[in-house]
């Protein structure tokens, strides 16, 4: 992927009881602090301006403008207290 090129990114997710749902999405730089056993890593700096569009599981997603390796995370809330959370690894290269 190229520096700013947009993406489309879609979820399909149902809810078992048919509560509605709540998607956020946000790209982090791949985590660089790799621990072992349950020791914490720091978390990684996030790009919430890579986000451009949002709405019902569907996203349009700008890739950061610095090279290097990154993650696209969603998580999915119903109003239940329900969550569940997936990433996405992807790589962006200098044009």
């Amino acid at each position: 992927m190229t520096p700013g090129k947009l993406s489309k990114v879609k979820m399909n997710v149902k809810d078992p009881e048919g509560d509605p749902l709540k998607f956020s999405w946000v790209v982090f730089a791949e985590s660089t602090d790799i621990k072992t056993g349950g020791d914490k890593e720091s978390v990684s700096p996030s790009f919430p301006r890579c986000t451009v569009r949002a709405e019902n599981g569907s996203a349009v997603i700008r890739a950061p403008k610095q090279p290097g390796n990154y993650r696209l995370f969603v998580i999915v809330k119903d109003d239940q207290g329900g969550a569940a959370a997936e990433n996405f690894c992807f790589q962006v290269k200098a044009k």
